[in-house]
């Protein structure tokens, strides 16, 4: 006798749940700006770090300068004014794996991923 639960078919859930768009990261390598807050804490400190890689809804940075228990990121990229929103979804000792708080236009994101640590200096 069986007595496993039955499995779902996919095309009974397709109209249950709404989609969510598959975003692939590009491999970088090009310095960065990042401003950190931590939680309870008011002003932002300004760390230099390194994209390791992005996509349209978040990015890998990698410092040896992060405080621990970061809350809310800013970016600015190399050649762009701009400083994106983001917050930490996860952190380790040297990285930090940043949210967007919207997702970045494709244009920006393959721009930004074709920047190599020559063409930034």
């Amino acid at each position: 006798m069986n007595t496993k639960p039955h499995k779902r078919h996919g095309l009974t859930q397709l109209g249950n749940e709404q989609a969510q768009p598959v975003y692939y990261r590009r491999g970088t390598h090009c310095p960065v700006m990042v401003f950190i807050r931590r939680a309870n804490e008011e002003k932002f400190t300004k760390v230099p770090g390194w994209l390791i890689n992005i996509s349209e809804d978040s990015c890998l940075i990698s410092s040896d300068h992060f405080p621990k228990k970061a809350y809310e990121i800013r970016i600015q990229f190399p050649g762009l004014s701009t400083k994106f929103k983001g917050k930490a979804r996860k952190q380790g000792e040297f990285t930090i794996l940043v949210q967007f708080s919207n997702d970045l236009p494709t244009r920006i994101v393959d721009k930004i991923a074709l920047i190599s640590q020559k063409s930034a200096d």
